[in-house]
């Protein structure tokens, strides 16, 4: 018998709403720290610390459980933070427009998520499961 499998939806919304929020004024505030930051906390999760829920559970904001897989939103949660290390480095390396145009991709997609519920990771991930599962046949 599998094991249930929950997701925290608040968690997804607290995620996006960072983003969604944190980039634009970045790049208002003419600010890359910012986006070195958003990667640090997105690439947590694979450090066996999600910096992220931490930040979530430190401003008492609630958990909000649903059987859902969680899979799919980890590896949106990784494409994004792939993108805002990409930026970073981008960043790092002078070449501003790059690197805005890849932290605004993010910021993009999490608000598109955030407003919509339409999760183009996860669709990403299904589309890779379903190449996998056509590979395997």
């Amino acid at each position: 018998m599998e094991k249930a499998q929950f997701t925290d939806q608040n968690q997804l919304r607290f995620n996006q709403s960072l983003l969604a929020a944190t980039i634009p004024l970045a790049f208002a505030l003419n600010l890359a720290w910012p986006v070195a930051l958003l990667f640090v906390l997105m690439a947590s999760q694979h450090l066996g610390f999600d910096a992220l829920a931490w930040l979530k559970r430190s401003l008492s904001v609630r958990p909000r459980l649903t059987h859902e897989d969680p899979r799919p939103h980890r590896f949106a949660r990784t494409v994004g933070a792939v993108f805002l290390g990409l930026a970073t480095l981008a960043f790092g390396l002078e070449a501003w427009a790059v690197g805005w145009v890849l932290a605004f991709a993010v910021a993009a997609l999490a608000l598109l998520s955030l407003t919509t519920r339409v999760c183009v990771g996860c669709f990403l991930y299904f589309q890779l499961r379903m190449f996998q599962h056509r590979l395997s046949r």
